[in-house]
């Protein structure tokens, strides 16, 4: 989903209040995109499951899968083309 977003900038090279440079404006537009989420686990690609659960929440919920998920760390995010990918790391540790 894209919108378009329309505003009004004004800028000075001074201070003064009301000079023809403040109230003369630039008019720039730009186009906003929702980025998707995306989760990435031992070289798999996870969709997300909820764009409304929170990050922590979405480890809950693949950690039922993949256990090892409950205990990685996170990384992210990172903006790759239009999704926002997030990295699960399993944690390495010692026994003993």
């Amino acid at each position: 989903m894209s919108s378009l977003l329309t505003f009004r900038v004004t800028f000075s090279e001074t201070n003064v209040i009301n000079s023809e440079i403040l109230q003369g404006g630039l008019n720039i537009t730009m186009t906003i995109e929702n980025m998707a989420r995306e989760f990435r686990y031992d070289e798999l690609r996870l969709p997300d499951p909820n764009p409304r659960l929170s990050v922590d929440e979405v480890r809950t919920a693949f950690s039922a899968t993949y256990p090892e998920i409950a205990t990685a760390a996170l990384t992210g995010p990172e903006a790759v083309g239009n999704k926002l990918v997030y990295h699960f790391t399993k944690a390495i540790g010692t026994k003993g």
